[in-house]
């Protein structure tokens, strides 16, 4: 008897401890998201839909893919486009807390240019290098930095993003993050619902 309850609380201790772990545990890094994008800038401005899929591959590496169909214009003149924006990346994050990681990725992006009114068709492609934190700042929300560097069409320019996401329900949150190039003096702004696997 004495045995069957000598295992009854070691068995609960280890449970609570789990759960503590469990609680305490960084940010997710399996999803899947869409939602509305916008742009503005000095040479772009233009708004649509964006699509972006994330898999924890292991406790230290995730694959990312993206993409965006965007309609676009010129605010300098009437020119006028549909762009389509692919994006694939590999990731690596590590914990710095017991809810906050720090993160790198490259991600290959290429930009195709479609029913073009004077903006020209060809397309240009290149790659996204990031640095970033991710903070589990309360069970339900997580805010996250980033800075990266873009080369793509021959031309360099450095971003700074920042963003959050918010548990609803379940599965299920609402995200949203806000990226600034500051060659282009170009802003994008974007905000969906997550659904975590």
């Amino acid at each position: 008897m004495k045995n069957n309850q000598l295992i009854a609380v070691a068995t609960g201790a280890c449970l609570a401890i789990f759960g503590q772990l469990a609680v305490a545990k960084g940010p997710n890094y399996t999803y899947a998201e869409v939602g509305y994008t916008n742009i503005d800038g000095d040479l772009v401005e233009g708004d649509g839909a964006t699509v972006n899929i994330s898999y924890g591959a292991t406790d230290l590496i995730f694959v990312k893919l993206g993409f965006s169909t965007l309609s676009i214009e010129d605010p300098n003149s009437t020119a006028e486009a549909d762009a389509d924006r692919f994006q694939v990346g590999l990731g690596g994050h590590i914990a710095m807390t017991e809810n906050i990681d720090a993160l790198a990725a490259v991600s290959y992006v290429d930009v195709e240019f479609t029913n073009t009114g004077g903006m020209g068709s060809a397309g240009d492609d290149g790659y996204l290098a990031e640095l970033g934190v991710r903070a589990m700042v309360t069970k339900k929300l997580e805010l996250n930095a980033t800075v990266s560097s873009l080369h793509i069409g021959g031309e360099d320019d450095t971003g700074f993003g920042a963003g959050g996401d918010f548990k609803l329900k379940k599965r299920w949150s609402a995200t949203g993050n806000y990226r600034y190039f500051e060659d282009d003096d170009e802003g994008e702004f974007f905000i969906g619902i997550r659904y975590r696997l």
